[in-house]
């Protein structure tokens, strides 16, 4: 058995040194298949939680065609809200005592 401090010359060189290539196609994907893909997400293991439930959406699916109108649309909007969560969180981060021990260790 290797000591927990040998490093694994050859999975750290691949991790450093990975590639990512995408080959993206112009046409827009089938209606079907977008649900499908989406199907299938929503029954990832941690889909539930991420989603809740009827009343209290966490998270929500939007699939938007490239340089369509709904994209120039969302694209201020999501900006926007992304812009608004940033800032509730840093505001909050300015309030937490880093420095106290968690409750229970």
């Amino acid at each position: 058995m290797k000591p927990l401090d040998q490093k694994n010359v050859v999975l750290d060189d691949i991790i450093i040194n990975r590639i990512t290539h995408c080959k993206f196609q112009q046409e827009f994907s089938p209606e079907d298949d977008i649900r499908s893909i989406i199907d299938a997400g929503l029954h990832t293991l941690f889909a539930a939680g991420a989603v809740g439930n009827s009343k209290d959406y966490f998270r929500r699916f939007f699939v938007l065609e490239r340089d369509s109108k709904s994209m120039a649309t969302a694209i201020p909007l999501i900006f926007d809200e992304v812009m608004a969560m940033a800032s509730k969180l840093e505001h909050v981060m300015k309030h937490i005592n880093f420095a106290q021990k968690p409750v229970g260790l």
